[in-house]
């Protein structure tokens, strides 16, 4: 028997982490995405491999009903629909769509990095879609809207598939910043009537949305042009999820 000593861990979500052991890793031929069965006895923890969970598969007879199971976590979805279109990490053929993204390798604080710097963009453009009255740019602002929500559909699948990773707290920030691509793409249309207003309170909601992810973004106060309430309402709520999330990563750093 080969004993080691590791380093206990806490990470963001208040979660406790460690590491295992590469070359038990491999003689047991382990592989990323594998389950692991825990069992414990008083103060002693026994750790085997089960390997990979079983693959879920089911029908669907219409598009949101394959968007609904994608983000329940199936892996097999028996459906003519053209999904991959709409969704991260599938392929389509011969009417079985397969989900082929390892979500156990992929972080919530990458998730949500993506997603913010695509709410970030689709924000900034739709602003000067809308003072410029900009149809082309409006299209444009449609796309990246697509590409935000296949990122916050994977958000999704991994709050269910991988919910101990996906705390809720990281899954509420990722709605918000949906909820502000959201915003963004309705403030692309919207008719601006006092240009000066909009392009004072626009820099400061802005610059709140560029702070989010490192907890600087602070509470504004003030005026609030109408057509950017709802954009400053969810940019607030996303604020105040992150500033939580590092709350607890200092704190668990405090107490390594």
């Amino acid at each position: 028997m080969i004993m080691e000593t590791r380093k206990l861990q806490k990470n963001a979500t208040g979660s406790f982490i460690t590491t295992l052991p590469k070359d038990w890793i491999s003689s047991i031929g382990a592989k990323e995405g594998d389950l692991l069965k825990f069992a414990v006895s008083g103060n002693v923890l026994e750790i085997s491999a089960t390997g990979r969970r079983p693959e879920k598969r089911a029908s669907a007879d219409s598009k949101e009903d394959a968007v609904a199971l994608y983000i329940s976590g199936f892996d097999m979805i028996d459906t003519t629909e053209k999904i991959n279109v709409e969704l991260i990490g599938v392929e389509c053929s011969d009417g079985i769509a397969r989900v082929m993204v390892n979500i156990n390798a992929l972080s919530p604080q990458e998730l949500v990095k993506r997603q913010h710097a695509m709410a970030y963009n689709l924000f900034v453009s739709a602003a000067k879609a809308a003072l410029l009255d900009n149809s082309s740019l409006r299209d444009e602002i449609s796309r990246m809207m697509l590409e935000e929500r296949k990122v916050h559909l994977l958000a999704l699948r991994k709050s269910v598939v991988d919910k101990d990773d996906m705390s809720p707290v990281f899954f509420a920030l990722s709605c918000e910043l949906d909820g502000i691509a959201t915003a963004a793409n309705e403030l692309s249309g919207a008719k601006i009537d006092d240009t000066r207003a909009f392009e004072a309170d626009f820099v400061v909601a802005k610059d709140a949305l560029f702070g989010v992810l490192d907890g600087s973004s602070k509470p504004f106060a003030g005026k609030k042009h109408a057509a950017l309430s709802d954009a400053f309402w969810r940019i607030g709520k996303a604020a105040q999820l992150s500033r939580t999330i590092y709350l607890n990563l200092r704190l668990s750093e405090r107490t390594l």
